[in-house]
């Protein structure tokens, strides 16, 4: 029936419209027309005291009969809206053609109440007015009077119930209650004219009736009344009415005019003339200034229909040249494409040749890193007099650590950790060959001094990679008995750990001796390597390590460091090599937590038992 969505107060508003309607409407009658009533009748009538007793017997009971008269009347009225409304409030279909009846119906109430007023009034005053006049001895200029007054109340009536009646179905309209459209139909029209002419005639007529009838009444009860002074009184009342009507009238004359230009306006707009200029008024108003904004909304309307004929004059060469634009930006645009087609291809080519030698290069770092682990041991081995665990672990597939374990009949001989400078596959070809020579060197001068070994070491690699950029440093160890040898080619010291006293240190130069020499292999750097002697004890442990760990930055931008290397060690369980060693390395991880190592990270631990 309707899509809106009706709040408390609508819905209340809706549900009370009988009683609105009838307070509104017969509350005026009742509470304002009849005091003017009894005024009229004590001012115009001049009742006796025993009359005015009669009437105020007459009057409650006439009074109590006319209320009824018109709640039932009203009811019988409005009954088929207000079943309307019940099913609207219900949210219930009603069919259109019953829905266009109560609709025609409720547009014409106003016609109706204000028609039926008149009658209303004339039968309900007419109720009291004859038992009054049979029951009391009432003159004929009295009862002339009672029907004048009457006559004067339903004439009020139909202007006062039409206008507020009016307003309460415009208010209701408003609410959405019959906002279905339904095709042909026409509200009633009043023009104004008529509207403004019954206004102003009838309040010159209703004042000019009771001031006759006061006259009439008057002249009569004083016995003063001729034939000439009822001429007089006919001229004064002809001239009361030109005068009275004859005035609004010129006002009217003024209203209708500028509405009619301004509807002589609007209807040139609407058939299209937005060059006619609105006729000009003597004397401004509120009508004059909707004139005024009425011809400024169609020059508006005019300039903007001009634009709109000057683009759609102009609208097929402007077409035309940007169909040449969208061509020749169309043949850049393929021109492009071909060229980008032709780019295209050739990544394809390089992308394909990027690939087969990413491939190739894959597949030769893991026949490098193959070859790389084969030479390298493959896991810690067992000796009675030491417990050694190692790490080895490759920043990429190929290594630039190395490390070996020298040995004879089972006995440990030696340990090397060495670190060729550099990453990728030339590095990992190089630890190759430094591997080889010191493994040779080292077996083939196991009497010599260890200093005597690695300068033949060091002859040998220069002679090797002595023409290019790369070179080597490390550690090798050689053990006699319960003593080990310590040479130390510019690499990272070696941490010493106590097994009677607990405490950790590094092995360090003492002074006015050194022990630690420069990289190997570069010719420019020959020089003495020097040694150092040291006596391992039951529980001693050595680590050894490549300088990944003290390197190598966290996040935050710190590194482990020897500090924390040797304050790992110092708190590393009592135990084999291996849980020594798994400790330091997880205190390495933790350390470095989210960050990834930039370089080859090897490890040993080596522990006299």
């Amino acid at each position: 029936m309707t899509d809106i969505a009706l709040d408390k107060k609508t819905a209340g508003f809706i549900k009370s419209f009988y009683l609105r309607f009838n307070l509104f409407t017969e509350g005026f009658s009742f509470f304002i027309v009849v005091p003017i009533l009894l005024v009229y009748v004590w001012a115009n009538i001049q009742l006796t005291p025993e009359q005015l007793v009669l009437f105020f017997k007459i009057v409650p009971p006439a009074f109590l009969f006319g209320i009824a008269f018109v709640l039932v009347n009203n009811l019988i009225v409005l009954w088929p809206i207000l079943r309307y409304f019940k099913k609207f409030l219900a949210g219930k279909e009603v069919p259109d053609a019953e829905y266009f009846r109560i609709k025609k119906r409720f547009l014409r109430l106003p016609f109706i109440h204000a028609a039926g007023a008149f009658f209303r009034w004339l039968i309900l005053l007419g109720n009291a007015i004859l038992p009054f006049s049979l029951l009391s001895d009432a003159t004929r200029p009295q009862i002339i009077n009672m029907w004048m007054g009457a006559a004067l109340c339903s004439v009020l009536g139909i202007a006062s119930y039409f206008a507020i009646t009016e307003i309460m179905v415009q208010n209701m309209i408003s609410m959405g209650v019959f906002a279905k459209k339904i095709e042909g139909e026409k509200p009633p029209r009043v023009s104004l004219r008529m509207r403004l002419t019954v206004l102003t005639g009838s309040s010159v007529l209703l004042t000019v009736a009771v001031i006759v009838t006061f006259f009439f009444i008057t002249v009569e009860n004083n016995r003063i009344a001729d034939t000439l002074m009822y001429v007089r009184i006919g001229i004064m009342i002809f001239l009361a009415l030109v005068i009275g009507v004859f005035s609004p009238l010129l006002v009217i004359k003024t209203l209708r005019d500028k509405i009619n230009i301004v509807v002589e306006l609007l209807s040139k707009i609407g058939a299209g003339d937005l060059r006619s200029a609105a006729r000009e008024v003597p004397i401004h108003d509120e009508i004059s200034e909707i004139i005024f904004d009425v011809d400024d909304m169609k020059d508006k309307l005019r300039m903007s229909r001009d634009e709109l004929m000057d683009l759609n004059i102009n609208l097929e060469k402007k077409v035309a040249e940007r169909t040449r634009e969208l061509k020749a930006a169309l043949e850049e645009i393929e021109a492009a494409n071909n060229e980008l087609e032709a780019m295209n291809d050739n990544l394809v080519r390089a992308n394909r040749e990027l690939e087969e030698t990413e491939r190739i290069r894959k597949k030769d770092l893991t026949l490098a890193a193959t070859v790389q682990a084969a030479f390298l041991p493959g896991k810690a081995p067992v000796y009675d007099q030491y417990d050694i665990a190692y790490i080895y672990k490759p920043w990429a597939e190929v290594s630039g650590d190395f490390f070996d374990f020298y040995e004879n009949n089972a006995t440990l001989k030696g340990v090397g950790l060495f670190d060729v400078s550099g990453h990728g596959v030339s590095s990992g070809l190089l630890t190759l060959i430094t591997k080889s020579i010191i493994s040779r060197n080292f077996y083939s001068m196991i009497k010599d001094k260890i200093v005597t070994v690695m300068e033949h070491i060091n002859n040998q690699l220069i002679e090797e990679i002595g023409q290019i950029d790369n070179y080597v440093t490390g550690i090798l160890l050689r053990f006699t008995d319960d003593r080990f040898e310590y040479v130390n080619c510019a690499h990272p010291d070696i941490v010493f750990r106590s097994g009677s006293t607990g405490r950790v240190g590094m092995i360090l130069e003492k002074p006015g001796e050194r022990y630690r020499s420069f990289f190997l292999g570069v010719r420019d750097m020959q020089q003495s390597f020097p040694s150092l002697s040291v006596k391992l004890g039951s529980g001693d442990c050595l680590f050894l390590y490549t300088d990944c760990m003290i390197e190598n930055e966290n996040s935050g931008g710190q590194v482990f460091g020897e500090t924390r290397i040797m304050e790992s060690l110092r708190k590393a369980p009592e135990g084999d090599a291996r849980s020594m060693l798994n400790h330091i390395i997880n205190n390495f991880n933790e350390f470095h937590r989210g960050t990834e190592f930039k370089d080859d990270l090897t490890a040993i631990l080596i522990k006299r038992r």
